[in-house]
């Protein structure tokens, strides 16, 4: 594995998180977030 398809797993990774923190978010706005919290 070369460290540019590392990079490109890692930056991958990353724009899920910030995605899935930004939809965690909104849906807490409105109110909905308990439905979506891991345990």
């Amino acid at each position: 594995m070369s460290p540019s398809y590392a990079d490109t797993v890692k930056l991958v990774e990353d724009n899920y998180f910030h995605w899935e923190f930004n939809m965690r978010m909104k849906i807490s706005r409105k109110g909905l977030l308990t439905h979506i919290i891991k345990p």
